[in-house]
């Protein structure tokens, strides 16, 4: 299922309500002084973004981010409704709230949870924040677990549609993926297809006019329950360029693409040979192994 992820002005009645909702799921578990809340009459709440994911016109869950300083925003009042929870909004607001703060150029986020909720410390950790000292007002706070996330600071306006003269560097990264020589002539029929195709595209990952990494994608139907995947049918990043940061922002861009077309979530394919790198690094993003592939080749 779908869920529409859209940004409101923090006076807005859906997002009060959940607002409202999460503080009584609060307090049940917490004494109020141990609950840190938004201060609405403050002027600085005019800095704070707030989202909400909606299930048609139905308000399910919210999240958002404030600024604590020039590099760093806090994720603040993250909260998904108990009838709508493991069904993927609560990625799908973070990955939201992880896209603005990285388009307006902050490179960490912080927050804040408890001891009494150790489902959020597993759903933060396996989103790539790691434990922090307590912080700011949670510093003299016992029951406070404080997580960062660093924000890769390779900016998306990086990486473009790929177009015709891009095909020799592409060749270049294929055959270094495949381990086997992809011509200039291969790659620019591909091209051609993803032109032709209204469900393929192709990416470049460009520095300095050379381009180092290149992503495919890709919208897929299902037919089961009339929802979307997004695809990501390649990755490759030059190996000159490697652990700098590149897969994972494009990775990230996948994901975000798969957000903007209303997909369900992504997935890949890769094969057994990159058991030891590529998929202890698709894992640690929280990808899981969901099955089997099955092929039958058929002879030209």
């Amino acid at each position: 299922m779908a869920f529409l992820i859209k940004q409101v002005d923090y006076n807005d009645k859906d997002l009060l309500g959940l607002i409202h909702n999460l503080d009584q799921y609060l307090f049940e578990r917490y004494p109020s002084e141990e609950v840190f809340l938004i201060d609405y009459s403050s002027p600085a709440i005019h800095d704070v973004i707030f989202m909400i994911a909606y299930d048609g016109t139905l308000p399910v869950g919210c999240g958002a981010i404030r600024p604590l300083d020039s590099n760093v925003v806090e994720v603040k009042r993250f909260y998904v409704e108990p009838d709508y929870r493991n069904k993927g909004i609560a990625e799908q607001i973070l990955n939201h709230l992880e896209n603005k703060a990285h388009n307006l150029q902050y490179g960490i986020l912080r927050l804040e949870t408890g001891e009494e909720l150790p489902e959020a410390v597993r759903f933060y950790k396996k989103h790539g924040f790691y434990e922090i000292e307590r912080y700011g007002e949670y510093v003299d706070n016992e029951s406070s677990v404080c997580f960062e996330k660093k924000l890769n600071n390779i900016r998306y306006d990086s990486i473009r549609e790929a177009n015709s003269e891009d095909c020799l560097a592409l060749s270049r990264l294929m055959t270094q993926l495949l381990a086997k020589e992809i011509t200039v002539e291969k790659m620019e029929n591909r091209l051609a297809f993803v032109a032709l195709s209204p469900f393929d595209y192709l990416y470049v990952y460009e520095e300095a006019g050379v381009i180092i990494g290149t992503l495919g994608f890709r919208i897929r139907e299902n037919m089961e329950d009339v929802s979307r995947y997004g695809e990501i049918s390649v990755i490759v990043v030059d190996e000159q360029a490697k652990r700098k940061g590149i897969g994972k922002l494009l990775m990230d861009y996948a994901e975000k693409l798969a957000l903007e077309h209303q997909c369900k979530g992504t997935w890949l394919v890769s094969g057994l040979k990159r058991a030891e790198e590529a998929h202890k690094f698709y894992k640690e993003l929280g990808y899981e192994v969901t099955g089997s592939r099955f092929v039958k080749a058929f002879e030209r």
